[in-house]
């Protein structure tokens, strides 16, 4: 079974790298899906995505109220084609950088666009907890992960119980923040290739941004 990735590990690079379209919906794929469910179940986990255990296929499972393995929901080549104005801030974690956490502002209803492991196209309103799990894992599948200054903004801390023995990682903090601020225009984007999806997400965030209830009142 893969392991996950984490912050500063050999295969970390990974955690930085968008994943690619997935079109062959064969039998093969079947048992990574399978391995992705019983990883995030063992590990009580919100999201899973393909590039934290070593894949680069656009996948990701989603917890939806049950830990069972066979119960995560799996998602191919996830877009979020829109976004409500209302938003929630909290602080959000992540099994690839443990001893992190960062304060994030997501959008609290999506629509999104995905495909089953058939090839189906499905086109869904997502909203509370299940929202919120795919919009770190879309992120994640783009290479925005938690330390991402497109993520994070720089609101990101190392938890409390691992403090005293880190010293290291203090100076590092410093270090990100100091080039956060440096950078912030290019929203630590510099690893992924700037085609035309991620020259959108680039200008505009996961979608561009629209006043949900005109969408909604022009699709009644």
């Amino acid at each position: 079974m893969s392991k996950i990735i984490t912050f500063g590990s050999k295969l970390s690079n990974g955690l930085r790298n968008k994943t690619q379209f997935y079109g062959s919906f064969n039998k093969k794929i079947k048992s990574q899906i399978l391995e992705m469910q019983l990883i995030a179940g063992q590990n009580n986990l919100g999201y899973l995505t393909t590039n934290q255990i070593g894949y680069d296929q656009s996948i990701f499972v989603l917890y939806n109220g049950s830990r069972l393995p066979s119960d995560y929901l799996v998602y191919f080549n996830p877009k979020i084609t829109a976004i409500s104005t209302d938003t929630i801030t909290n602080y959000e974690e992540s099994i690839s950088f443990p001893i992190f956490r960062a304060r994030v502002t997501r959008h609290k209803l999506i629509k999104i666009q995905y495909s089953n492991n058939n090839g189906k196209d499905f086109e869904q309103e997502i909203k509370g907890n299940l929202a919120l799990y795919y919009q770190q894992a879309n992120d994640q599948i783009m290479g925005l992960n938690l330390l991402s200054w497109a993520v994070s903004h720089g609101e990101v801390e190392i938890k409390e119980k691992y403090q005293k023995d880190l010293s290291k990682c203090k100076k590092f903090m410093e270090k990100y923040v100091e080039l956060g601020k440096q950078h912030n225009q290019e929203r630590n984007l510099s690893q992924l290739s700037m085609d035309e999806d991620c020259q959108t997400y680039y200008d505009h965030g996961p979608a561009y941004e629209i006043d949900y209830q005109e969408e909604q009142d022009q699709l009644n």
